[in-house]
């Protein structure tokens, strides 16, 4: 990269994807010198050094009043207090920093300083005992695993969150949150609550882990005013009175969504032979005129999914397609990324029978033209 000529650098990526192949601080310093005397925009610098001191941002190196920087993604670094009348990240209108060491003083430099800044992502950092986050501009929101977090964003639209909801202590003057992905470690009623509280949310996608945790119960008092289109991602490994209870709430939250229009439900657990033959009867009955589109991913054919199922024929008015699929995809908030969530298990061809039996059933209790659309992988005889 020092034999590089041109006149401008746009940006400089470093990539360390294996420790075993640590970059010297000596080359780090001298490609970001580099790159900052070209006038470079966006820089990351994603190193994986669990055996060596991890890299310290040279802040030395953006010039008084003359950085260019506009994006900044940083993995495994440090960041120490920036000098007093420190400036470089005054353009700044993206920060990323996962795993870094950094304190209370840099982010408050950051929230006095980058009043550009309109993304930023804080994933498992150290040194943080709590969280003002302050942006005026600040539209996108990534935490993972911070505490006493409180957020004053009045452009705020979108918010991915991984670990305890309780650790947010406040969100103000956020009229405009429309988007909410959350890793949620408890599923308190204080997190419906909460959620409930934006009133122009209209995406929510949520995942949990059982672990005595479960689903709790919807409020009767709380409403999702604006909410369209919600999916749940869940860990199952409880009884079937556990597992058909969580389905009540499932329910429960859909009938407190009066706009929903889409609902995905991937759930992670057991087949349990021959309970799909149970004669089961649905309960909680009401009208839901705006849900249209259903998928149940990694649907088993278990009595308590299929009572689920008849619930939704019977209770979406105008719903016109339910897929029931032991694959799909969904989004994983923690890694972010969507992840292949099929069940790899190719299930007997004799199974075959059941799903039949699945489709009549279906089919004689909705009350509209929904198709219906039943996939399995069955072993080939």
């Amino acid at each position: 990269m020092e034999l590089y000529q041109g006149e401008k650098i746009d940006s400089l990526k470093v990539e360390q994807k294996s420790y075993l192949l640590p970059i010297s601080t000596r080359n780090l310093d001298a490609w970001v010198r580099l790159a900052i005397a070209k006038g470079v925009e966006d820089i990351q610098l994603l190193l994986n050094r669990p055996y060596l001191a991890s890299y310290v941002f040279p802040y030395q190196l953006l010039f008084h009043g003359s950085s260019s920087l506009k994006h900044l993604a940083l993995c495994d670094c440090i960041l120490r207090q920036p000098p007093p009348d420190f400036d470089g990240f005054n353009n700044l209108r993206s920060l990323s920093l996962s795993y870094v060491t950094l304190d209370q003083i840099f982010m408050a430099h950051v929230f006095s300083n980058c009043l550009l800044l309109e993304s930023l992502k804080i994933k498992n950092c150290h040194g943080l005992t709590h969280l003002n986050i302050v942006g005026d501009r600040l539209s996108d929101l990534k935490l993972s695993h911070c505490g006493g977090i409180e957020i004053s964003a009045p452009n705020l639209v979108s918010l991915e969150f991984c670990g305890d909801f309780s650790s947010i202590i406040s969100v103000t003057t956020s009229p405009r949150l429309a988007r909410i992905l959350a890793d949620v470690e408890r599923m308190r009623p204080a997190v419906h609550s909460c959620l409930a509280s934006f009133p122009e949310l209209e995406t929510l996608h949520l995942q949990y882990r059982d672990g005595g945790y479960r689903l709790s119960q919807i409020s009767s008092d709380i409403t999702f005013r604006n909410l369209k289109q919600l999916s749940l991602n869940q860990w199952q490994s409880g009884t079937f009175d556990h597992n058909l209870d969580h389905l009540k709430s499932v329910r429960d939250l859909i009938t407190a969504a009066p706009l929903l229009e889409e609902f995905v439900l991937t759930e992670y657990t057991s087949r349990f032979p021959d309970e799909i033959r149970y004669n089961v009867e649905c309960s909680g009955s009401f009208t839901h005129d705006h849900l249209k589109r259903v998928k149940l991913q990694r649907f088993l054919g278990n009595w308590y999914e299929l009572e689920f199922a008849i619930w939704i024929m019977k209770n979406a008015a105008k719903l016109e397609i339910l897929v029931l699929t032991s694959g799909g995809s969904a989004y994983d908030v923690n890694l972010e990324k969507w992840i292949d969530v099929r069940d790899r298990r190719k299930y007997p061809s004799s199974w075959k029978q059941d799903m039949i039996l699945l489709q009549e059933k279906l089919e004689q209790v909705k009350t509209n033209n929904a198709r219906i659309i039943i996939e399995f992988m069955l072993k080939q005889n």
